[in-house]
């Protein structure tokens, strides 16, 4: 399940920071998710709660999801693709993501795209004591 291995080396990112930092208690973690992942609020919230670390303990997580952004290679176009707030589709595309496929482009029709936007898996702030 590559989940659990995701959600474990952002939850090891962590834990380096609050050493580097010399925390004991971590107040708010702050993450940046792209939808492409794969990974749903529910699976960090479950993962934080499940560690022994002893400084995770009622730690508030805030997670921001970053949709699927792309811009068509043939016209320029940036669009969304909004199939990604499908957790079913998100999932499965972030098992098999050489086999994704962009949607056309809403302007020009073309499946050319790049993507921008959407496989992010970033600390974006740590709050300690």
């Amino acid at each position: 399940m590559h989940e659990l291995e995701m959600i474990n080396k952002m939850i090891n990112v962590v834990m380096d920071e609050a050493t580097k930092h010399s925390f004991t208690k971590i107040n708010e973690v702050q993450l940046k998710v792209g939808r492409m992942n794969g990974l749903e609020r529910h699976h960090f919230e479950s993962a934080f709660t499940s560690r022994s670390d002893e400084a995770l303990k009622n730690t508030k997580l805030t997670i921001e999801e970053i949709p699927v952004e792309l811009r068509c290679e043939t016209c320029g176009e940036i669009y969304k693709d909004d199939r990604f707030t499908d957790p079913h589709f998100a999932h499965s595309t972030s098992h098999a993501p050489d086999m994704y496929m962009p949607p056309n482009c809403p302007e020009c029709g073309s499946t050319k795209a790049e993507i921008l936007t959407g496989k992010e898996l970033t600390l974006a702030s740590i709050d300690g004591e």
